[in-house]
């Protein structure tokens, strides 16, 4: 499947990106960096990465997640969370270390709360 990058509303201060197909380098990937620029512009404070549809990562993509998760986290003051991964591309995470470093959830619904827990948790 082609790389496809779309994006909902979950709650009022919660964005999704769903990320589909194989992303990996190449034009789609350069056009799909841009993309999640220009809708990180809007300075999310919370943001999931929907990876249930995501068959392939490789490792240009990889900079380009982690690219992502820094504006949201250090230029933005905002949360990530990443979503629904398989296997193959849990294990990708898993084996850049990623796992360590983001918070990774088996669905969107799981990730969700953790935004609430963490809210109950700081307050």
């Amino acid at each position: 499947m082609i790389f496809q990058l779309s994006t909902r509303t979950i709650q009022p201060d919660v964005m999704a990106i769903e990320l589909a197909g194989r992303m990996a380098s190449g034009n789609l990937l350069m056009k799909a960096e841009e993309d999640i620029k220009r809708l990180l512009a809007t300075e999310p404070s919370k943001v999931i990465f929907d990876l249930t549809r995501l068959e392939y990562i490789d490792s240009a993509a990889i900079g380009v997640l982690v690219m992502a998760v820094g504006l949201i986290s250090k230029r933005y003051g905002g949360q990530v969370r990443l979503a629904g991964a398989n296997e193959r591309v849990s294990r990708i995470l898993q084996i850049t270390h990623l796992d360590r470093v983001l918070s990774m959830h088996n669905n969107m619904e799981n990730a969700c709360a953790s935004f609430e827990r963490a809210a109950a948790e700081s307050a």
